[in-house]
């Protein structure tokens, strides 16, 4: 006795599938991922603190909006030229200002004065309105202190033994920029606005 033969409606609707694809000549298929893709994404994740600036310097906004931008374009700069800035580290932003400084004296140039004193100077800041010291201590008798910072200004340490950048503020939260910080690289930190001198960014 014969058994019924069953259909596989399953099968044969992918094999015309197969079939139509082939004679209509792959139309419907998703268009190929283009190769230029993800080089770009790399390329973008792997761009250096100088390119990151420079994408700054595209955009169209104040000094101090600009300064912010700048700092956070090298967070993650270590004082031992870690591969992922390519070797970007400290020591150039005393080299160029032409210093031969280097970033663990502390006693003749402070890295985070000079950290500083690049991003304004990169920022757009006039030149005569930058204090020409690579010290905290240079930062603060060449600035008016201010009892409400602004992005751009600066806040330094009560003691005096470091300054950082000012790049967001909200209520008594401040947010900074810093070289020198955390464990020897740019990092970002928040603040309670106490805690801290404040100096107003020249104009």
């Amino acid at each position: 006795m014969r058994r019924p033969i069953k259909l596989d409606l399953l099968g044969l609707a992918t094999a015309f599938a197969v079939i139509a694809a082939v004679l209509l000549g792959g139309a419907g298929q998703a268009p190929a991922a283009s190769p230029g893709a993800a080089t770009a994404v790399t390329t973008a994740a792997a761009k250096t603190p100088m390119q990151k600036t420079a994408d700054c310097k595209k955009k169209d906004i104040g000094t101090r909006a600009m300064i912010a931008c700048v700092a956070k374009a090298h967070l993650g700069v270590k004082e031992d030229g870690s591969k992922s800035v390519k070797a970007w580290n400290c020591q150039r932003y005393f080299r160029d200002f032409g210093s031969s400084l280097n970033c663990d004296d502390d006693v003749n140039g402070q890295w985070c004065a000079a950290f500083t004193r690049w991003v304004w100077k990169n920022a757009g800041v006039p030149r005569s309105k930058i204090p020409a010291s690579f010290g905290v201590s240079g930062w603060k008798n060449a600035l008016d202190r201010v009892s409400t910072p602004k992005v751009g200004d600066v806040a330094v340490a009560k003691s005096g033994s470091h300054i950082m950048i000012v790049t967001a503020v909200s209520g008594s939260k401040i947010t900074t920029v810093d070289g020198n910080g955390g464990r020897d690289n740019v990092r970002t930190k928040n603040h309670t606005k106490g805690g801290y001198y404040y100096y107003r960014m020249g104009t």
